[in-house]
Formats: structure tokens, C-alpha cells, sequence
């Protein structure tokens, strides 16, 4: 919806662009007319003042190209300007878009977030800690008490050595 949003909108403002550089045309070529006027009222008053013949072609050709050459520089103008706003509009109507669609996917996220939460089973996550901390603690347990046994195992086993060792020597003394 926002890509055809946009596409009428670019037709409009191609439309309305080009409508203005129809304008702007219209007006430089009357703008020229009036110069071309002028110029030609100048040529004549020249014409009538001097006594320099001056060929009609020379003065055509010139009249021409400055004609010609104005025209193209209030085109030019006119493009640039007319471009300029164009570009001006796109980045606002870009712009506008962008956080249009932000603001869209940022409610989505929040909405889907929150469904994920609300379905999360506090208790079930209480059981599993409880269990994953009982298993914990007894292997925890089972392995202190397997050190503590290996000890006390290995204490006893010498005890026992010294032990027999002590009575061989007393039934040796005995004898």
C-alpha cells in the first residue's frame, strides 16, 4: 500500500513538475519575445542613427542566437529548479514513509513480544530451576562425599597397615 502510495504520489509531482516546467517555458519564451522586441526596436533606432550598413542576415543570426541562448539558459534554470523541488519532495515524502513504516513494524514487535511473555509458564520455570538445582546440589553432594570416603578409605588402609605392622612386632617380641 505505501509503494503505490508512492508511486501517485511520484505521478503527481512528475505531473505537477512538468505542468510547472510547461509554465516556466511559456514564460521564458514570452520573456524572450519581449527581449526580442527590444532588440529589434534597438536594431532599428541603430539602423536609423548610423550610417553603417549592417547585413539583415548578421543581425538576424545574432538576434537568433541570443534569442537561442537565453532561451536555453531560463530552460536550464527552470529544469534545475523544477528538479530541485522534485528531489525536495521525494526525500520528504521518503522520509515520511520510512517512519510510517517504523512506527507499523515497531507495534508489530511489541505485539508479538508481549504474546510471546504472556505465554511463558512461570511455574513450569520455577519446577525445572527446583529440579536443575536439586540435581545439582546431590551430585555436588555425591562427589564430596566420594572425596571425603577416598580419604577416609586411604586413612583407614594405613591405620590398618601400621596396625599389623605394631602386632607382627609384638608376636615377634612375644616368641
Amino acid at each position: 500500500m505505501i509503494k503505490e502510495n508512492l508511486l501517485y504520489a511520484a505521478a503527481g509531482v512528475i505531473g505537477v513538475a512538468f505542468l510547472g516546467v510547461c509554465g516556466i517555458a511559456a514564460d521564458a519564451i514570452h520573456k524572450l519575445n519581449k527581449t526580442s522586441e527590444k532588440l529589434d526596436i534597438a536594431v532599428e533606432d541603430l539602423y536609423k542613427e548610423t550610417v553603417i550598413n549592417v547585413p539583415e542576415e548578421l543581425v538576424n543570426r545574432t538576434v537568433e542566437r541570443a534569442a537561442k541562448d537565453e532561451a536555453k539558459y531560463q530552460v536550464s534554470k527552470a529544469m534545475d529548479k523544477v528538479r530541485n523541488d522534485v528531489v525536495s519532495e521525494y526525500k520528504s515524502d521518503i522520509k515520511t514513509a520510512v517512519e510510517e513504516e517504523f512506527k507499523l513494524q515497531k507495534a508489530d514487535l511489541t505485539k508479538t513480544l508481549r504474546k510471546k511473555i504472556d505465554d511463558v509458564d512461570i511455574n513450569e520455570i520455577k519446577r525445572e530451576v527446583k529440579l536443575e538445582a536439586k540435581q545439582y546440589v546431590a551430585d555436588k553432594l555425591k562427589k564430596d562425599l566420594d572425596d571425603i570416603s577416598d580419604k577416609y578409605t586411604d586413612q583407614i588402609e594405613s591405620m590398618s597397615s601400621i596396625y599389623s605392622t605394631i602386632a607382627s612386632k609384638i608376636e615377634a617380641i612375644g616368641d
